[in-house]
């Protein structure tokens, strides 16, 4: 049976025993892979249940393993959970097997690639009473705010105002790496969904990867812009702290304009590539920035400046190095490379 994402995730939270296969699959990998960690962790809490992973391309040599694993009782009785990750269409006769088993006793969580329409494990899996089937899909714009809402309120984190778009941007998009994420911060602050915790300001800086402090943001509109007067004050408001995460900074920023000077290469113009980026680019003030300094930063100025990065942290972290001078003068030197360098 095939169920949107709201109704599979309320499924789970009374999982019916006589559904024997649960298959996570869809355009989004990282979407998918979160579900099928979900409905593993509805249907075999920790400590209570094993967890039994099956090779998919061994299934598919001998599909009758499959309705043997799910119909197999433990030695010391209960039930075991049977885990199948990378599915195809080859297992569709295994899938078939299962499905049409006199019986189970061990449920089955299953995750699979973006399935065709007329695939055969989709069809067979999608219209069988007896499993239950949802699609992942990259979030529309706009709907990256309720995943990550959801996500924080099922962990008992309180997001303050601009948390949920530095999560997101530290997930790269991905909800895998976003529970991730999450979970790290309900550790730190002992958050559970009945004992909401807030996160301080310092702390999420801290813990979650990717985020940028508002002088970091500065120091890195200053290089991508080339404006030294800028970086020269954005150096000296950083002081005598480490180097590192200023070339970092700088690093995350040159790679998403790397992706999107990929998709204006192909065609389309600064706007739109910003328009279309997925995750989508946020503050607006930054999707300004971009539009103005992109048509500035062809692909070799782009590779040439994170090459130069690399190559002055480790200098920075060499024995006997001139340290955070190589890196200040490494920044400066990328933000007055012409643009056809």
């Amino acid at each position: 049976m095939l169920l949107q994402r709201a109704d599979f995730l309320a499924a789970l939270k009374t999982p019916d025993p006589a559904v024997r296969l649960w298959l996570a699959c869809g355009r989004d990998p990282g979407g998918a892979a979160e579900l099928a960690r979900l409905a593993r962790a509805a249907l075999a809490p920790e400590g209570r249940e094993a967890i039994v992973r099956l090779d998919a391309a061994a299934l598919a040599s001998d599909p009758g393993s499959l309705a043997d694993a799910a119909a197999s009782i433990p030695l010391f009785g209960g039930r075991q959970l049977i885990r199948v990750d990378d599915a195809t269409d080859r297992l569709a006769e295994a899938v078939g097997l299962l499905l049409a088993a006199p019986a189970t006793a061990n449920p089955v969580v299953m995750v699979a690639g973006d399935l065709a329409k007329t695939s055969p494990l989709l069809v067979l899996a999608g219209r069988h009473p007896l499993a239950r089937v949802v699609q992942a899909w990259p979030p529309e714009a706009g709907e990256w705010q309720r995943l990550v809402a959801d996500a924080a309120r099922a962990e008992g984190i309180r997001l303050a105002r601009g948390q949920e778009t530095a999560l997101w941007a530290a997930a790269d998009g991905n909800p895998q790496l976003l529970a991730r994420e999450l979970e790290k911060l309900a550790t730190a602050v002992e958050a559970r969904p009945e004992a909401p915790q807030a996160v301080p300001a310092d702390l999420f800086a801290a813990l979650v990867g990717g985020v940028e402090s508002e002088s970091l943001d500065r120091l890195v509109a200053a290089v991508v812009a080339g404006d030294g007067r800028a970086l020269d004050r954005a150096l000296a408001a950083h002081g005598s702290a480490s180097s590192i995460p200023l070339l970092r900074a700088a690093a995350r920023r040159l790679l998403l304009m790397k992706a999107l000077r990929r998709a204006m290469d192909a065609g389309a113009s600064p706007r739109a590539a910003i328009e279309a980026r997925r995750p989508p680019v946020f503050p607006l003030a930054l999707r300004a920035e971009l539009a103005t300094a992109l048509p500035r930063w062809p692909m070799p100025r782009i590779d040439s400046a994170l090459a130069a990065l690399v190559a002055a942290e480790q200098a920075v972290k060499a024995p006997a190095s001139a340290g955070d001078v190589v890196a200040r003068a490494a920044l400066v030197a990328i933000a007055c490379a012409p643009a056809a360098a």
